[in-house]
């Protein structure tokens, strides 16, 4: 049942493809932000060796890659809803398109021209 429900979640909409890209803004921020306090700590002298350098090159990367792949799945998910063929918008009804008025004459097309 859960697997059903995941895919009626993803098969319809690009929701979660968006949610990737803001999840790698996120983490974007997170890195820079640990960026900020690990240059702070270093001048105060209050480091532990490798520990921050590791945190901001992995928030940095994984941010790189969650942006990655939600700008991919932007681009997938247009392709999607190009591929499906759907008009842009349906017309319910139409007046006096084609169709010749009573006094036998056509009606102008546009802009006063026949």
């Amino acid at each position: 049942m859960l697997l059903l429900a995941w895919t009626a979640a993803t098969s319809f909409s690009t929701l979660p493809l968006k949610f990737s890209l803001l999840m790698g803004a996120c983490v974007g921020v997170f890195a820079i932000e640990e960026l900020v306090r690990a240059v702070v700590e270093h001048l105060r002298g209050n480091t532990v060796p490798g520990w921050t350098s590791l945190m901001v090159v992995t928030s940095a990367i994984g941010s790189a890659l969650l942006m990655s792949i939600g700008i991919l799945g932007e681009y997938l998910g247009r392709i999607y809803e190009q591929s499906k063929a759907r008009p842009l918008y349906l017309v319910a009804r139409t007046f006096n398109c084609g169709e010749e008025v009573e006094s036998g004459t056509r009606r102008p097309t546009a802009a006063g021209q026949d």
